[in-house]
């Protein structure tokens, strides 16, 4: 993330106020995460300029970060004014506790020098929590494929802005479990994100995202967290196009005739994010009173097979209105080298999702490339 170093920090720092000490190890913790290229620090000019007084108590490594941070600012600039998320480093009166605040677009997490100090971790390399680790790595490929390919040139400068997270998956139906135990132990910083599990849209979501959403609003309430439910049924759906029907091609010819025919009927549709791409849909799931069967019905027409024949649980259907593809995508879309393969197609009913997870994940997971100190 984008480290903002409060002008409250040099203040403390000239007063001799009871937070110096604090101060001081807040800001060599910022440093070194900077050095590690975790995070990016960033301040106004007069910050770095009146905190060069006080170099002597800082080794030679903290000196030297804060010495190109402030000769980076023109550069860094580009992204303070992007990021919406962003942390600041302040002196806060006491009891000092964390709080949040908006500077113009930008949601500042401030946090107190006293427990930076304390809490070392907290500039640790955002979590990443997600159902399991290739949703993780997923999400990341797909927003810097989408920066990579050209398609939004407004992203274009971000290319060199490489991603620093912690993924740890919840597993699944544990993931709320899992966002519930970091926020308990309130020592890290990060985001939590789950596929809506959409079945229609207009739907309920499903039982992991219900469980996130439900877990996050439940008090104590954490500054430190954050949540996101994506609009897809599931991360498949965020998948461009041209990278699913390149996997379906490499795979098999019978997995590239199910995509071509899913994307066919789909072509020209805005219920992409929607289609149940590994489970397709039955001839059985049409055809019902729910309002899920009368969706598909509507997109794909009634039941194909006899009255007489008809089957009677959708386990015993064999007939598909839309085939299913194989489960096995997403973990050949992680493991492929190079940027997700994307046209301008693809953007189809899916650039402002896409423009919303780039924002989101460069916002919170922007690094640096590490810093070498002679």
């Amino acid at each position: 993330m984008l480290v903002i170093l409060d002008e409250s920090l040099p203040a403390e720092l000239e007063s001799g106020g009871a937070a110096s000490d604090a101060a001081l190890s807040a800001i060599a913790i910022c440093a070194q995460a900077a050095r590690e290229g975790t995070h990016i620090l960033f301040a106004a000019r007069q910050v770095y300029a009146r905190l060069r007084a006080f170099h002597e108590h800082f080794d030679k490594r903290t000196r030297a970060v804060l010495l190109r941070a402030e000769e980076r600012l023109t550069q860094l600039g580009q992204m303070r004014d992007f990021v919406e998320r962003a942390i600041r480093i302040a002196v806060v009166p006491p009891p000092g506790a964390t709080y949040r605040t908006n500077v113009g677009k930008r949601v500042e997490l401030v946090l107190p020098v006293t427990l930076v100090e304390q809490h070392s971790s907290l500039l640790n390399a955002p979590l990443l929590m997600v159902e399991n680790l290739n949703d993780g790595h997923c999400y990341l490929k797909i927003a810097a494929s989408v920066v990579a390919s050209g398609l939004e040139p407004d992203y274009a400068w971000l290319r060199v802005v490489p991603f620093r997270a912690d993924i740890q998956p919840g597993g699944g139906n544990t993931l709320a479990a899992l966002f519930a135990h970091v926020k308990a132990q309130g020592e890290r910083v990060g985001l939590a994100i789950a596929d809506s599990d959409l079945r229609y849209p207009g739907g309920a979501y499903g039982a992991t995202a219900s469980a996130l959403q439900n877990q996050a609003a439940t008090p104590p309430l954490s500054l430190l967290l954050e949540h996101h439910i994506l609009g897809v049924r599931t991360i498949e759906n965020c998948i461009p196009r041209a990278e699913l029907r390149a996997i379906a091609a490499e795979m098999d010819p019978v997995q590239l005739y199910r995509f071509d025919r899913q994307d066919a009927v789909f072509a020209s549709s805005p219920f992409w994010n929607v289609v149940p791409l590994k489970a397709g849909v039955r001839c059985f799931e049409v055809g019902q009173a729910s309002a899920e069967s009368q969706f598909w019905s509507a997109l794909l027409g009634g039941r194909t097979c006899h009255p007489g024949s008809a089957c009677d649980s959708k386990r015993r259907c064999s007939s598909y209105k839309i085939p299913p593809i194989s489960d096995q995508v997403l973990a050949r879309v992680v493991s492929r080298p190079g940027p997700i393969s994307m046209s301008r197609r693809c953007m189809d009913g899916m650039a402002s999702l896409w423009r919303e997870l780039v924002v989101l994940l460069y916002s919170i997971f922007c690094g640096a490339d590490r810093v070498t100190v002679i």
